[in-house]
């Protein structure tokens, strides 16, 4: 991402919506291969890292 577009909510809002619209098509899980950077994940959407995974 561009570092001007760094920190207004952009990428909050889009992984959110992702995130609804998943729920909307009744799916229960979501998992997020080669995540990075993780803190972001767990601060916007409670996400957790699968050990092992």
């Amino acid at each position: 991402m561009r570092e001007e577009l760094r920190g207004i909510g952009l990428g909050s809002a889009l992984l959110l919506r992702t995130l609804e619209d998943m729920a909307g098509r009744a799916y229960k899980w979501a998992v997020i291969g080669e995540v990075g950077p993780v803190a972001f994940y767990e601060k916007v959407c409670g996400a957790v890292v699968i050990p092992g995974s």
